[in-house]
């Protein structure tokens, strides 16, 4: 009998901690109206793939338009991944208050932003195609393998 509880015990204790490290990031339906590719920008990531222990990813926001001034959000960002039901919002894994400041961007000036996925989501994350969005500009589409 003691046996068996010991047994029992070391299975439960086995179940607990894989339990434990076995988070996994939330997705959320978006509005997909609500998001659009800007005109006069580009908005693309560093990389167009990444392995699946990448901790930070860094994009670039342009203006190329000729005498424009376009906005772009200051470090306020959400990260979506495509499902076979459409684009889905990555929760992050903690309640996060982001700067509500904005950035005019002059003709053919830039701005770069890491994001610090570890901060943020629990890793690794999901293989599968992703984008960022900055105050709902869409970047391009990259993968994560």
């Amino acid at each position: 009998m003691k046996k068996l509880l010991t047994f029992l015990l070391c299975i439960s204790l086995i179940f607990a901690l894989c339990a434990c490290g076995s988070k996994t990031n939330k997705l959320d339906d978006i509005n997909e109206s609500l998001y659009y590719e800007q005109k006069g920008i580009t908005f693309i990531t560093e990389k167009t793939e990444y392995s699946t222990d990448v901790k930070e990813i860094s994009y670039t926001i342009t203006n190329i338009s000729t005498g424009e001034e376009c906005i772009s959000g200051d470090q306020h960002f959400e990260l979506h991944y495509k499902t076979e039901n459409g684009w889905k919002m990555v929760c992050h894994n903690k309640d996060v208050t982001f700067n509500a400041l904005a950035r005019v961007l002059q003709p053919n000036e830039s701005v770069t932003q890491t994001i610090n996925l570890e901060e943020y989501f629990y890793l690794p994350l999901q293989s599968g195609e992703y984008r960022i969005t900055d105050s709902y500009s869409l970047s391009n589409v990259f993968k994560i393998s």
